[in-house]
């Protein structure tokens, strides 16, 4: 029966397999069927003649005592039975080897698919758990390329930030140091004018201080002394303005640190009308000149 069936890939085809089967099913319980009902035949056979032979030993008769024709039918009625009986056990073992036989076949079928249905699905479940690794070998090998190349960035990306922060520091400090360096000139500057000033006023003073303790009456007194009056009120002024621009907030209070920066800022102003305002001292300073010829004599 294999033969008949066409072949596919790794076995038969299955269809063709299970409608075989039930064909073989429905024949072999056909097969049995009528091996039952030859089977009750037979023994209700064998019971009627049974029970005509209990009958007719019962009675101490036999076939000879009947007549020929009762006689004739008995033994034929008992060489029928003993045939069917035969003839029915032959059957019922020619059934039974012709079943075994395509059940048998279709069983080793049965378990050769079972078996390639297995290996099918067993290579197909390695091929999926292959794939399933492969893929997830990729995944992870791809996953870790980009955490690398991301990392790779990111160090990348925070070296540029700290060289732009320190360039930037860098610039920041550089031009910080130049206005301070600016500031420390500027201040160097202010202070080498008020030493300037201060040096300038005590050299006009200590000139004039001789000249007077020389000669209270002396030719050019009246000029030194509204010069050095002059050019106190303008030191004065310079000098204070600088203290104040140098020492800030603090040159405004008295119990400044610095000295009394803000009581010298407040006295200069005053010395304009204690000393004589500073347009007086200039018409001194010019009579005295154009009266002298422009000259100043100094003793030495």
């Amino acid at each position: 029966m294999a033969d008949q069936f066409p072949i596919v890939i790794r076995g038969y085809d299955k269809e063709q397999v299970d409608r075989a089967f039930a064909s073989a099913q429905q024949t072999l319980a056909a097969l049995r069927a009528q091996i039952k009902q030859d089977g009750d035949r037979l023994l209700q056979l064998q019971a009627k003649l049974q029970e005509e032979r209990n009958r007719q030993s019962s009675k101490n008769h036999t076939f000879a005592s009947l007549g020929a024709n009762a006689q004739q039918m008995l033994a034929s009625a008992e060489q029928t039975s003993t045939e069917l009986l035969e003839r029915a056990k032959q059957d019922a073992a020619s059934t039974r080897a012709s079943a075994k036989a395509p059940a048998e076949t279709l069983i080793n079928n049965a378990k050769l698919d079972a078996q390639h249905l297995l290996d099918d699905a067993q290579a197909k479940a390695d091929t999926i758990t292959g794939n399933a690794t492969n893929q997830a070998q990729t995944i992870t090998t791809s996953a870790q390329q980009d955490a690398a190349q991301l990392r790779a960035e990111t160090a990348k990306i925070v070296t540029e930030q700290r060289q732009s922060v320190d360039l930037e520091l860098t610039n920041s400090r550089e031009e910080h140091e130049k206005r301070m360096a600016s500031e420390r000139a500027k201040q160097e500057r202010e202070i080498a004018e008020m030493q300037m000033y201060t040096h300038a006023l005590r050299c006009m003073v200590y000139d004039f201080g001789r000249e007077y303790d020389a000669d209270p009456n002396g030719k050019y007194i009246e000029e030194k002394a509204a010069m050095c009056k002059l050019f106190s009120i303008y030191s004065t002024r310079i000098v204070s303005d600088g203290m104040l621009e140098i020492f800030g907030g603090d040159g405004y209070f008295e119990d400044s640190p610095y000295g009394p920066t803000e009581r010298l800022y407040r006295d200069a102003r005053a010395m304009w009308l204690e000393e004589g305002a500073p347009n007086v001292q200039r018409i001194t300073i010019a009579r005295n000149c154009q009266k002298f010829g422009g000259k100043v004599e100094y003793q030495l």
